[in-house]
């Protein structure tokens, strides 16, 4: 059975962590299907059917129901996968399956997203909400239960997130 590759866009973050951890800075190769199933474009037969999805749920979906194919995406749309009882299975890396723990460990695919903004956001604005909220227990408790593992609050700060 010929595997197939289904990833993300070069905008993702989630390919940008991938290429530069487990491909060394690599690229994952020429782009050769539209449909994830055959090498519809491009060279003509190639051998290598590689496609990407512009979300962590379509790769999912790809994986979940494309023979042979293989993808990644972060651990709560992994999780979310397996919980919804999709028939995928979440791969160890050098013996470890991905958590939290694994990562400060040694897992090798992990990274820290961050939220950007230009300055202080003015008070009362859509923005500095926005931060509050984010700066706050109840996004912590949410983002926890979703599967991530938040950076720090004012007093939770996370080991890994000094390495970066």
């Amino acid at each position: 059975m010929p595997v197939r590759v289904v990833g993300r866009g070069g905008e993702s973050g989630s390919r940008r962590t991938f290429e530069q951890t487990m491909l060394v800075g690599a690229s994952q190769g020429e782009l050769t299907s539209d449909s994830c199933v055959t090498a519809d474009r491009g060279v003509p037969g190639s051998r290598v059917v590689r496609c990407e999805r512009g979300s962590e749920d379509l790769i999912v979906d790809e994986v979940a129901t494309i023979p042979g194919a293989i993808g990644y995406v972060d651990l709560a749309s992994a999780n979310a996968a397996t919980a919804g009882r999709l028939p995928v299975t979440v791969q160890r890396l050098d013996g470890r399956y991905p958590d939290v723990s694994a990562a400060a460990t040694g897992y090798p695919l992990w990274t820290i997203e961050y939220l950007y903004t230009k300055g202080e956001p003015e008070d009362g604005t859509v923005l500095a909400a926005l931060t509050e909220y984010l700066r706050g227990d109840t996004a912590y408790a949410e983002l926890v239960e979703a599967g991530y593992t938040p950076c720090a609050t004012d007093d939770r700060p996370y080991p890994l997130c000094d390495d970066q």
